[in-house]
């Protein structure tokens, strides 16, 4: 402090010094820290909006979702850093806080307001929307109940429907419920391969915070697999899913952090509808080269596939089977 004149002296360059440990804690996964080192960041600079959505995301891993929204929100109002990128993130807080209807008035104005949306992204608001319409539309279903015979009512309801959407609210009851009662249920909805994968990823991840130890079929893609969800290791994706990450990483986050970040965002979806499987190919510089491809056209840029996939050191044909799979799963995610 300079006491003649009252003024705060900084060290040179300490906002980049801030947000550079501020991101290294973040990519640790120590949240508390990494918020702090961006707090004191954004103090010297409110108008970085790269430090902005760091903060949103720590809040978001920290469970603070109102303090997500209301900054994530302020982002959007300041016309800071990628639009797109962070409505994607600001409808995500939407969605987990259950306001649908705040979903359906902000994508209903975007898509009047905004002529420039990549027809992927376009699309992707517009199955959203239909999520959220439903959603906002169904009767909110009594959980308080304490008789199995009522739990079983609940559950057989997975199988009396069609819509994945009334199938996720059904399945977020549960979580809160003893599920042992109703496991013939779920055993049988696991094993239709009618029922949507993403649904199904949702149900296999609840039976294994249940620790459920029972042999369980799950079909998906036209392939089956046994599981013990107790004994599940999600290990068997995530070296792939981090070596993926590390090579999109490398190529892209210098040259577009956004594009990165929605590239990342398709592959951790994509995994997530899988499970349990993992993917048949396990080259992670094809999928990298896929996930390029495919971020790219969501923000609707020109580009030349054959082009990207030499930067992978693979051909296009090559990929060309992994990139088909990558839409596929696209199109059965609600979000």
């Amino acid at each position: 402090m300079d006491k003649q004149k009252g003024k705060i002296i900084y060290f040179p360059k300490l906002k980049e010094r801030l947000v550079e440990k501020g991101l290294e804690r973040l990519q640790a996964k120590k949240y508390k820290e990494a918020l702090s080192f961006l707090q004191e960041a954004y103090e010297l600079d409110s108008t970085d909006a790269d430090v902005e959505l760091g903060i949103v995301l720590c809040l978001l891993e920290l469970g603070e979702m109102v303090q997500a929204k209301e900054r994530c929100y302020k982002i959007l109002q300041e016309g800071k850093g990628d639009y797109f990128q962070i409505l994607q993130i600001y409808l995500s807080i939407l969605i987990h806080l259950q306001q649908y209807d705040e979903v359906m008035m902000t994508i209903r104005a975007v898509l009047e307001e905004s002529d420039n949306i990549a027809p992927a992204f376009r699309q992707n608001l517009i199955n959203l929307l239909h999520f959220s319409t439903k959603m906002s539309e169904q009767p909110s279903i009594d959980l308080k109940r304490e008789e199995t015979t009522q739990l079983t009512q609940l559950a057989q309801l997975l199988l009396q429907s069609d819509h994945p959407t009334e199938h996720i609210k059904i399945i977020k009851q549960l979580e809160k419920e003893d599920i042992h009662s109703v496991l013939p249920i779920l055993k049988q909805y696991l094993a239709d391969e009618k029922n949507n994968p993403l649904t199904k990823t949702m149900i296999l991840q609840l039976l294994t915070s249940k620790r459920i130890a029972e042999r369980i079929v799950v079909k998906k893609f036209g392939d089956a697999l046994t599981v013990i969800p107790s004994e599940l290791n999600e290990n068997r994706q995530s070296d792939l899913a981090s070596e993926v990450l590390y090579i999109l990483e490398k190529q892209l986050s210098m040259e577009s952090p956004s594009l990165y970040q929605l590239a990342e965002s398709i592959w951790l979806r994509y995994l997530y509808i899988l499970y349990p499987f993992i993917p048949e190919s396990q080259e992670s510089r094809q999928w990298a080269a896929v996930l390029h491809i495919t971020a790219c056209e969501y923000q609707g840029l020109k580009i030349n596939k054959k082009n990207i996939a030499k930067l992978y050191g693979v051909s296009y044909e090559q990929i060309q089977p992994l990139y088909q799979s990558i839409w596929e799963i696209e199109e059965i995610s609600l979000f």
